[in-house]
């Protein structure tokens, strides 16, 4: 359990980043510095000894070299270049005795955070295919198609995408499909042990199958997360293959497209698109999900081309009345499909057919309504 760190481990944690900068500024210094810190109405009693290196501990000296008397919050302020020393002294915020000198040279180190860092070989900067993957467009070579539905070939996001993968395969990329439902994929622990290591390697690695779908992923130039809406989200099998698959990234951060993100391992320029269905009758339901896969797709460096959302599926489907207008989206599915590959994109007319309205909101919600309560009171578990 995660517990607020008390003073003394807070303090023990600074003086190591002191210490490194005192290292590797190659400081030769000898003396003491006593520390009265106050937190709480409570004063907290340490002093470090300086010789080769820091090191702290809790206690008093009779003769320090320099004695520093304050408020916690303030000496973490002076320490973080928050509080300059001579206000600090000023406002008696900051009460020294002692060789104030000796103090400087020792707590006062330019680059406090980051003396003796080098993560230049693990920069990975915003790339032009990034920002315009378009310019110009290469064709996908291979696809992965990673199917997210706890249902895999039984549900109705297979079976929308039957026809898109129809219009993929008519060019010249070689597609494949994953049903994760089909997979043993332990879940993320959140350790980072993956992404504290050089190699990547996961805790998980050779005791589930996702090393094999993850392998497929990286060689991939086009993946596409296909699946249906459960909770105004992506379904958990999912998003538990999509935590796991943070080994990608190393931890150190790196300006991105409009924000933070983590270095990768891999700088292969990759693209993504999303496919998802749902039983509502309104758009808006996938919202959300749009929202999540712009932040994804930033996370994981790979520019979203496209983005497919068919609601009220269900409805399409068992509905007799909405047979001319189910061919018609299936058509137009097909060749979104063949486009994706050849363009990068899809066409405003392709996709007005695949997401054209279903139906009127009151009929939609009869005739769906009554879908349902058939198959409750005739106990049919599947449709």
């Amino acid at each position: 359990m995660k517990k607020m760190p008390k003073p003394y481990e807070v303090m023990e944690t600074l003086i190591e980043y002191v210490n490194d900068a005192y290292s590797f500024n190659k400081l030769n210094l000898k003396g003491t510095i006593q520390f009265y810190l106050t937190y709480e109405n409570t004063t907290y009693d340490f002093f470090v000894d300086v010789d080769t290196q820091l090191t702290l501990h809790q206690g008093e000296l009779n003769d320090p070299t320099v004695i520093l008397r304050s408020k916690l919050y303030d000496f973490l302020d002076l320490a973080s270049g928050k509080l300059h020393p001579v206000i600090g002294v000023l406002t008696r915020k900051l009460m020294f005795s002692g060789n104030i000198g000796f103090f400087k040279k020792v707590m006062q180190q330019k680059n406090l955070f980051i003396a003796g860092v080098d993560i230049d070989k693990y920069r990975d900067e915003v790339k032009d295919f990034e920002k315009n993957p378009h310019n110009p467009w290469i064709e996908p070579k291979s696809v992965l198609i990673i199917n997210g539905s706890p249902r895999a070939k039984n549900g109705y996001t297979d079976f929308y995408l039957r026809p898109f993968i129809e219009g993929l395969e008519s060019t010249d990329a070689n597609v494949e499909v994953v049903y994760l439902e089909k997979h043993y994929i332990k879940g993320c622990k959140g350790c980072l042990r993956c992404m504290m290591s050089e190699s990547g390697v996961c805790i998980h690695d050779g005791k589930d199958e996702f090393e094999a779908i993850y392998d497929k992923q990286m060689k991939a130039d086009l993946i596409i997360f296909a699946f249906p809406l459960y909770m105004d989200g992506m379904t958990a099998v999912l998003k538990s293959y999509l935590d796991r698959t943070v080994r990608s990234d190393y931890p150190f951060k790196t300006e991105g497209r409009l924000r933070q993100r983590h270095s990768r391992r891999n700088q292969k320029n990759q693209t993504m698109m999303v496919f998802s269905i749902c039983g509502y009758l309104q758009k808006e339901n996938f919202d959300a999900l749009h929202q999540h896969f712009q932040q994804l797709s930033i996370t994981k460096h790979m520019p979203l081309i496209a983005e497919i959302y068919r609601p009220a599926s269900i409805y399409l489907y068992n509905n007799p009345l909405m047979y001319k207008k189910l061919n018609h989206i299936l058509n137009g599915l097909k060749n979104a499909g063949k486009e994706v590959v050849k363009y990068g994109r899809i066409s405003p007319k392709t996709k007005k057919i695949i997401e054209q309205n279903a139906e009127k909101n009151d009929v939609f919600m009869k005739i769906a309504n009554n879908f349902f309560f058939k198959k409750m009171k005739n106990n049919e578990k599947n449709f």
